[in-house]
């Protein structure tokens, strides 16, 4: 392997490296959101689950953590129990990250 090779290689180990932090600190810092979230609220995350999937209390932290984090929609849905696809965040949260 030549050096360009070597230097091309570390920096693809970089790269993904740094993919790899932020998506864990987007996770993190959603958990926390959602955690804050359900403290303002005064309910639990047992009530997320028996909670509507267009809830309005979901659609606000979906919203808050979509804005304030690199969490996936899918993500932010699978932990507010919006439902498998993706359409009650998007609707709450709307379209605005590209």
């Amino acid at each position: 392997m030549n050096s360009q090779s070597a230097s091309r290689a570390r920096g693809v180990r970089h790269g993904l490296l740094t993919l790899f932090l932020l998506k864990d600190h987007g996770e993190k810092r959603g958990r926390d959101l959602i955690r804050a979230g359900l403290e303002v609220f005064g309910i639990s995350a047992k009530d997320l689950k028996t909670a509507a999937k267009s809830d309005w209390r979901k659609g606000i932290l979906a919203e808050m953590v979509q804005r304030e984090t690199t969490m996936t929609l899918n993500r932010i849905s699978e932990k507010l129990v919006m439902g498998i696809d993706r359409v009650a965040v998007e609707l709450y949260a709307g379209h605005d990250r590209k």
